[in-house]
């Protein structure tokens, strides 16, 4: 089960003139303390900004095999997802050429967004105390190498996130081009819907078992707020999530990113009329959240996907 806990925002402040002793402690603290902040406020839907009828779709564990063809998928259908990836998990991952060359080629489609998911999905408890921020940093040079982006979004793992764990990096002095780690990115990200059974793709008892109950609940747990935006908690490493988000014509989309998927969330909330915005498309509400304040409502622009086509990468041979 995904866990909750009191959670630390990261920022970055490469878009802005504000300091990092104005964000975290106010103009009186003093030059040589560290610049973390055990903070309490979660970033979720409402501190990104999100508005009535705005989703945030963002998917962990990847990329896998399915990763690249999703996100074609995706694009065609004009709805924004954020991919928080792995440097390693299991056969995942933008440690491995395939997993490297599909960061590469959804940076190419200069539409949806990556963020960093840990090295090896381990923090918290199950990693070595200390080293919170290099299971970060292998992840950050990579996506900085082929992906460059303004900022990154962060997810730990499981959302293992807290206190004390910040608390047990609080004097890493870890940097990337003379820039603090932890001045380079927003998070860690949490989400508004999908992080417990039911409601749930990551779980195998549930919705891996029965697709359309799963697609049925995560639909439900969104209209019962009567127009709420959110971020929105899948994985691209499950063939049962490809089935939730595109309906049971799932293998033909990832193909032909043009046929019928009526049965799939995606479809079925945009039919609701949901859109699917940028995890970071609100610049009004990045900005606040940067200055940890209340996010001002601003829309957010719709972006119409190119026809352009996108080489996808060659998934590896069944073992």
């Amino acid at each position: 089960m995904k866990k909750r806990f009191q959670i630390l925002p990261f920022v970055l402040l490469g878009f802005s003139n504000i300091s990092c002793k104005q964000i975290f402690s106010g103009s009186d603290q003093g030059a040589d303390e560290k610049i973390f902040w055990n903070g309490t406020a979660e970033v979720r839907g409402q501190r990104l900004g999100l508005q009535k009828y705005e989703l945030a779709l963002t998917l962990d564990d990847g990329p896998s095999a399915y990763t690249a063809r999703l996100a074609r998928y995706l694009k065609h259908k004009n709805v924004h997802a954020t991919f928080f990836m792995n440097y390693k998990n299991g056969d995942f991952g933008i440690g491995q050429d395939f997993g490297l060359a599909t960061l590469k080629s959804i940076c190419d489609m200069k539409f949806h967004a990556v963020g960093n998911h840990s090295d090896f999905h381990l923090l918290g408890k199950k990693a070595t105390e200390g080293r919170t921020w290099e299971n970060i940093r292998r992840v950050h040079e990579a996506l900085k190498q082929n992906c460059p982006q303004p900022y990154y979004f962060f997810r730990s793992p499981g959302g293992n996130w807290n206190g004390e764990e910040e608390a047990a990096n609080k004097n890493a002095q870890l940097d990337i081009e003379g820039i603090p780690l932890g001045e380079q990115y927003i998070g860690p990200v949490y989400w508004d819907y999908g992080g417990d059974a039911p409601v749930a793709d990551w779980d195998a008892k549930g919705c891996q078992t029965n697709i359309n109950a799963c697609r049925d609940a995560y639909v439900a747990s969104i209209l019962e707020t009567k127009g709420k935006g959110g971020v929105v908690l899948t994985h691209d490493i499950y063939k049962t999530t490809m089935e939730l988000l595109m309906g049971k014509n799932w293998a033909a989309l990832l193909e032909d990113p043009t046929g019928d998927d009526h049965d799939g969330f995606i479809a079925r909330m945009q039919a609701a009329k949901y859109k699917f915005v940028a995890l970071g498309g609100n610049e009004k509400a990045i900005e606040n959240l940067l200055k940890g304040i209340k996010p001002t409502p601003t829309a957010t622009p719709t972006v119409t996907p190119t026809s352009a086509p996108t080489a996808m990468p060659t998934p590896p041979a069944s073992k």
